[in-house]
C-alpha cells in the first residue's frame, strides 16, 4: 500500500504528491526518482522524476502525450515540489515501472524471447511515437524494465532531459555520441531503432559489448569497422539475430528498418541492406599519436585535435594521403580547394581556420555533426546547447556564442552533401533570434534565448538557487522575500535576462532605460519602475517587503523636492505607502510630472522673490550712503550756523552796557 498523500506537500498536476523522502533509485533510468501518490486510487503507482536546473525537459512531448501508451512509462503531468535537500524543484510524474531494470540481470535471452518480449512491443511504441512526430531517445538497459519472466518489457521515462543526454556512447551512433550530451538533438525514429539494436545485442550476448573500452575507443571502432562489426566482436549470435541486428545497426539511417517493418522480424531481416565498410588505406595517416587508415576516423581525429588538423591541412599532409594512399582524388581536390580559399583571404578573421576545419571535416565524412573548436552538436540540438549560457565556463560560452551569432550551423549545412536529415526549422529560428538580439546590442543574448526556449527551467540567478522560479509572479514573490536583507539593487544581469524572456508584457523600454542609466539615482528609479510594470502587468498582489525596500532605496529622491513643508509631507507619506505593498503610488508620489513641475516652478518663483529682496536691500544700502553724505553736509552747515549765532549773541552781550 502506498503511503497516503501528505497534506503538507503540494499537489502536482492537480492530483499527484511526490515524496522526496522516499527515493526510488532504480526507477528513473539513472535520473533521481521518488515515490509519487495520487488522490485517485485508480491511477495506479507513479514516480516523480526530478528535473535538472540546466537540462531542459522536452516540453513538446510532455504536452502531446496525454493518453496512456502500453509498455511505456507515460508522463502524467509536471509541477513544482519540495527538493530532497531543501528548497524547490520540478518533478515530472510518470507511471511506475513494473519491475527492475534489465541492467539488473545478465542472463542471455533466446531469440524468441527477444522478438516477442523486446522487439515487437518496442516497435509498437516507436510506431506510436513516430505517428506523433516524437522520438524516445532513452532506450538503454537501466531504463527498460521487466516485471517477470515471459512478460513484455516496458520502456522507461523519457522527455525529462534533452534528447539522449544520458545515453551511453555504446547506445548512440558514433556521430551523435561524439556530440555534447545536451546537443544530440531529438533525431529520428532511426536513432531509437539503433539503440534498440544495441539493447537486443546486449541481451542476446548476456553481456555488454566493448567492455573495458573508453568512449573514444568505442567511437573510433564504430567509425572504422561499422557499428555492428565493432560491437559484435567476440559475441556469439545466431544467424537470425546477426542478420536482424546488422540491419538495426546500419550506418545509414535510411537502411535501418522502420518500426512498422520490425513488427514482422522475418521481413525486417530479409530487407537488410549490406553496408560497405569504410575504404581503408595500406599506408596510414599519422596525426599526432594516432595511426589512421580511413577517412571517417581521420575526420574524427581532426575534430579532436584542431591544432594538428590545421597544420595537416595546410602542409598538405591530408590531401596528399587522400590522393595517394586512399585513392580518393575527388575528396582530395575538395580539401585542396578549401585550403586554397583560406590562404587567399586577405582580411584577418580569427574564425577562418575554424571554418576551414569544419568544412574539411564535413567533406571527409558527410555524416559528421557540426564541429566547431572542439564542440560537436547536431543542428537540431541547438536549443539544448544554449544551456552553456548559464554555465560557469567562459571558454565554452565563447564557443557557443560564435556558433549562434556567426551563423556557424548554416555555414556547415552549405558544406554538407547530405544536409536534408540535419536541417531543423526550430534550431534555425533559435539561431535567427539569437542573431537579432546580438545585432540589437542586447546583453546576455544567449541567456535570454535559453529562457525563451526552455520554459520549464527556472531562473539561474544565484540568489534564486533554492527556488524554482519559472515566471514573473513567482519571481516577484521571491524578490519580496529577499528584499528585507537586500543592501542595494535586487536586479542583477541574470535576473534582467530572465525578466526579458519571461515577462508577458512589453518591458523593453524599462530594460533599455536600466541598461543606459548614467547615474545611481537614474538606476534606482528605472529599476523600481521596471518592478512596478511587472507588478501591474502580472496582477501580483501586495508586496510589502518589496515596497519597503523601494521606499528606502528612493529616499534620496525625497531630498530632491525643494519645498520644505512639501518635502516633509512626502517623507511622511512615503512611509505610509511603503506599508501598502504597491509600487505605483510610491513612484507617483516621488516622480509625478505635474507636481514636479509645480515644485520646480515654486522654486523658480522663490528664487525670483529672493533676488528681488536682495536687490531691494542693495538699493537701500546704496540710498543710505547718499543720505549720510547729505546729512553730514547739512550737519556741518547747521553746526557752523549755530556757532555763528552763538558768537553773535556773545558779541551783543558784550556790547550791552
Amino acid at each position: 500500500m502506498p503511503p497516503p498523500a501528505s497534506s503538507s506537500l503540494p499537489l502536482i498536476a492537480g492530483r499527484f504528491t511526490v515524496h522526496p523522502d522516499k527515493p526510488m533509485p532504480e526507477a528513473g533510468g539513472g535520473l533521481p526518482a521518488f515515490l509519487a501518490t495520487s488522490q485517485d486510487a485508480a491511477d495506479g503507482a507513479h514516480i516523480g522524476i526530478m528535473v535538472a536546473r540546466d537540462a531542459s525537459p522536452r516540453v513538446e512531448a510532455l504536452r502531446m502525450i496525454t493518453d496512456h501508451i502500453d509498455c511505456l512509462m507515460t508522463p502524467g503531468g509536471h509541477g513544482v515540489g519540495p527538493a530532497p535537500n531543501g528548497g524547490e524543484t520540478c518533478y515530472i510524474i510518470y507511471s511506475a515501472p513494473p519491475g527492475p531494470p534489465l541492467s539488473a540481470g545478465t542472463t542471455r535471452w533466446t531469440d524468441r524471447a527477444l522478438i516477442d518480449q523486446v522487439l515487437k512491443p518496442t516497435a509498437r511504441i516507436l510506431l506510436t511515437l513516430q505517428g506523433m512526430g516524437l522520438t524516445h531517445r532513452a532506450i538503454r538497459p537501466d531504463n527498460v524494465f521487466l516485471e517477470g519472466p515471459g512478460q513484455l518489457v516496458t520502456l522507461g521515462a523519457a522527455w525529462a532531459t534533452p534528447p539522449a543526454m544520458h545515453q551511453p556512447t555504446l547506445f548512440e551512433t558514433p556521430y551523435t555520441a561524439m556530440c555534447e550530451p545536451v546537443a544530440r538533438g531529438p533525431g529520428t525514429i532511426a536513432d531509437d531503432v539503433y539503440a534498440l539494436g544495441v539493447l537486443m545485442m546486449c541481451l542476446a550476448a548476456g553481456k555488454t559489448p566493448c567492455e573495458g573500452m573508453t568512449d573514444e575507443e568505442i567511437i573510433r571502432a564504430k567509425l572504422g569497422l561499422g557499428s555492428f562489426a565493432a560491437l559484435s566482436r567476440d559475441l556469439r549470435l545466431s544467424g537470425f539475430m546477426t542478420d536482424l541486428l546488422s540491419g538495426l545497426l546500419a550506418e545509414d539511417p535510411d537502411h535501418r528498418p522502420s518500426p512498422k517493418l520490425l513488427l514482422d522480424p522475418n521481413a525486417a531481416r530479409a530487407r537488410r541492406v549490406a553496408s560497405s565498410p569504410a575504404r581503408r588505406s595500406h599506408d596510414p595517416l599519422q596525426l599526432g599519436d594516432l595511426v589512421l587508415h580511413d577517412a571517417r576516423t581521420v575526420a574524427y581525429a581532426m575534430f579532436k585535435d584542431e591544432r594538428r588538423a590545421i597544420q595537416a591541412l595546410r602542409n598538405p599532409t591530408i590531401s596528399t594521403w587522400l590522393r595517394r594512399s586512399l585513392g580518393d582524388a575527388g575528396v582530395a581536390q575538395k580539401i585542396e580547394d578549401l585550403v586554397r580559399k583560406r590562404m587567399a583571404e586577405t582580411r584577418p578573421d580569427p574564425r577562418s581556420d575554424a571554418r576551414l576545419l569544419m568544412r574539411a571535416i564535413a567533406v571527409l565524412d558527410p555524416r559528421m555533426p557540426v564541429c566547431w573548436r572542439g564542440v560537436a552538436m547536431r543542428p537540431d540540438g541547438a536549443a539544448g546547447l544554449l544551456s552553456a549560457a548559464i554555465g560557469d565556463d567562459p571558454k565554452m560560452l565563447s564557443i557557443i556564442q560564435e556558433i549562434f551569432i556567426h551563423d556557424i550551423i548554416e555555414i556547415w549545412a552549405t558544406s554538407h552533401r547530405f544536409d536534408k536529415p540535419y536541417r531543423s526549422k526550430r534550431s534555425a529560428r533559435v539561431v535567427a533570434a539569437c542573431q537579432r538580439l546580438a545585432a540589437d546590442g542586447v546583453p546576455d543574448a544567449l541567456l535570454r534565448m535559453f529562457y525563451r526556449v526552455n520554459p520549464m527551467l527556472p531562473c539561474a540567478a544565484p540568489a534564486m538557487a533554492r527556488d524554482w522560479i519559472v515566471d514573473v509572479p513567482s519571481l516577484l514573490t521571491a524578490l519580496d522575500k529577499a528584499a528585507p536583507a537586500a543592501k542595494g539593487s535586487l536586479l542583477d544581469p541574470p535576473l534582467i535576462a530572465f525578466i526579458s524572456a519571461r515577462a508577458e508584457e512589453d518591458v523593453e523600454p524599462q530594460l533599455r532605460a536600466l541598461a543606459t542609466a548614467q547615474t545611481e539615482d537614474d538606476r534606482r528609479r528605472t529599476e523600481i519602475s521596471l518592478l512596478r510594470a511587472l507588478q501591474a502587468g502580472h496582477g501580483a498582489g501586495p508586496l510589502q517587503a518589496l515596497t519597503a525596500w523601494a521606499a528606502k532605496r528612493l529616499t534620496p529622491a525625497v531630498e530632491s523636492w525643494r519645498n520644505r513643508p512639501h518635502r516633509q509631507q512626502i517623507a511622511a507619506r512615503l512611509g505610509e505607502l511603503a506599508k501598502a505593498g504597491d509600487l505605483a503610488p510610491i513612484l507617483d508620489l516621488l516622480f509625478n510630472r505635474i507636481r514636479r513641475e509645480q515644485d520646480a516652478a515654486g522654486e523658480r518663483l522663490a528664487i525670483e522673490r529672493l533676488a528681488s529682496i536682495d536687490a531691494e536691500i542693495r538699493a537701500i544700502d546704496e540710498d543710505d550712503t547718499a543720505r549720510a553724505l547729505v546729512a553730514r553736509h547739512f550737519g556741518a552747515v547747521i553746526v557752523a550756523g549755530g556757532g555763528l549765532v552763538v558768537l553773535i549773541l556773545r558779541a551783543l552781550a558784550l556790547m550791552t552796557p
